[in-house]
């Protein structure tokens, strides 16, 4: 139990995970990160805002949408 604790979390590149290719996000020792694909640099609040972002556009992925409520939307 007291591993866990120890572990590091580990950040997807949320530029690349938006075009969907899975890239690790290395880290500086200034505690920013980057991504050696596409050379987004961020510290973890914009990270986690960019996750945010796309949650918003898988939300529905899970539901089924009608032309009906296409329509009432």
């Amino acid at each position: 139990m007291a591993d866990s604790a120890k572990k590091e979390i580990i950040y997807r590149c949320p530029v690349c995970f938006a075009r969907e290719n899975d890239v690790v996000l290395h880290r500086h020792e200034d505690s920013s990160y980057y991504c050696v694909k596409c050379s987004f640099t961020g510290s973890v609040e914009e990270i986690r805002e960019m996750y945010a972002d796309l949650k918003k556009k898988y939300r529905l992925m899970t539901t089924r949408v009608t032309m009906e409520d296409l329509e009432n939307w």
